[in-house]
């Protein structure tokens, strides 16, 4: 397989480091001091997110033209639903939760996922197979420094596990056919549609044991999550319309990245673990946003091809 080196426009490489810090290092900070009580406050946030964003796409003129556009958000969302629909009760009670780290490392593994419905045609042919290996090499270097038993998991948990690998491969899948039904749709109201669909959702899944919302004492709180969830969207979406799928699937590892990266000079003083997987990390991104396939070839031997 012969790959060329490529320079990514200077917009999308703004918007790819922007995202990277705007869902890494600033996320990781405001989960310091934003502490979500019911999933009344989280739905307010992203309903007034997405209500704000396409108040604006409106002024601007804009639409989402179709029906199909909204299927597509809709789509978008369904893996998010399904996670949170299973820890809900009596769900919950049959599906035992898996530690945070497991759809951690699921989700750095995007690249993984591509080339796995890649190598069944259920994808586009053309992901280098760098960009897979980078995505190992992502999950590889996290498991330096995350704890065991943030990932380790016991039989009765293997259910839930299956569940969250399905929504992590279905959730890659949705995101190559929203590259081809979002096609010149404009940024701004498929961010914004989207939020809003995720904030309609989090109000039908309300917890029955979820606390009325105190707006004079959460009113600050919805209005810093809803600015935060704005910003990371919409340059979400600007790459997911813009960008090459294979080097898309980078986002997850790229914002981790970032996260670690900026507590470097802390991570100086911590162990060689820390230090290895930030600067695995950082090159991992750098090279899988510059591979790119000249010659088609199955991304795995035997599937598809020779």
């Amino acid at each position: 397989m012969e790959l060329m080196r490529t320079k990514l426009p200077l917009g999308i490489l703004v918007a790819f480091v922007g995202y990277a810090l705007m869902a890494g290092p600033v996320t990781g900070l405001s989960s310091l001091w934003l502490r979500w009580q019911t999933y009344t406050e989280t739905a307010a946030a992203l309903m007034l997110a997405g209500g704000a964003l396409l108040i604006v796409g409106a002024i601007r003129g804009d639409r989402i033209r179709g029906l199909r556009p909204w299927l597509c958000l809709a789509a978008l969302a369904l893996p998010w639903f399904v996670l949170n629909l299973a820890g809900l009760t009596p769900v919950s009670a049959r599906l035992y939760a898996t530690p945070w780290g497991v759809a951690f490392l699921i989700s750095l593994a995007a690249p993984l996922w591509l080339g796995f419905l890649s190598a069944v045609r259920a994808a586009p042919k053309d992901v280098p197979r760098l960009t897979v290996g980078v995505g190992i090499i992502g999950a590889g270097a996290a498991l330096l420094v995350i704890p065991t038993d943030s990932y380790s998991i016991s039989v009765v948990q293997i259910p839930m596990l299956l569940l969250q690998l399905a929504a992590g491969i279905g959730a890659v899948y949705a995101w190559w056919f929203a590259q081809k039904w979002l096609t010149r749709q404009p940024v701004l109201m498929c961010a914004g549609g989207y939020l809003a669909l995720l904030g309609v959702v989090s109000l039908v899944l309300q917890r029955p044991d979820g606390a009325i919302m105190d707006w004079r004492g959460a009113g600050w709180q919805v209005l810093s999550q809803a600015a935060l969830a704005a910003g990371t969207y919409v340059l979400w979406f600007y790459l997911l319309l813009r960008l090459r799928l294979p080097a898309f699937t980078l986002l997850p590892l790229a914002a981790w990245t970032a996260l670690t990266v900026c507590g470097l000079p802390a991570l100086l003083f911590a162990s060689w673990r820390d230090d290895t997987a930030a600067v695995i990390a950082l090159g991992a991104v750098v090279v899988g946003l510059r591979a790119r396939v000249v010659d088609e070839q199955p991304t795995a031997p035997g599937l598809g091809g020779a």
